[in-house]
């Protein structure tokens, strides 16, 4: 028996059908007798498990997400994840005169 692959970049097939992908796509693999007829045909579908390496980091601000970039070594496909906002983070100091209507001052502030 002799195995062929039809796409050696996506997929190689050795002579005892073992299968070793190469990267993401479909291939077709061809079994053939020694007389050259064909015994089987299988279709396959290569999929990558995806190691992502990180490429690059954009920090988020409190108007704008910020994105992950990864790369596939294995099959090259760019991925991007987001990043969420940053809150705004409140400082305020109570005058005298609000000082003791405390609850009032805070209401007033959490809903403005």
């Amino acid at each position: 028996m002799n195995y062929v692959s039809s796409n050696n970049n996506i997929l190689r097939v050795n002579k005892f059908g073992k299968v070793k992908g190469i990267r993401s796509g479909k291939a077709i693999i061809t079994c053939k007798k020694n007389d050259n007829s064909i015994y089987a045909k299988i279709n396959i579908n290569i999929r990558c498990a995806h190691k992502r390496d990180l490429v690059n980091v954009i920090q988020p601000t409190c108007t704008k997400k910020g994105t992950k970039n990864f790369e596939c070594k294995t099959c090259n496909k760019k991925y991007e994840e987001s990043i969420n906002l940053i809150p705004h983070e409140y400082e305020f100091s109570l005058p005298d005169s609000k000082k003791k209507n405390v609850k009032e001052y805070v209401n007033i502030v959490k809903y403005y």
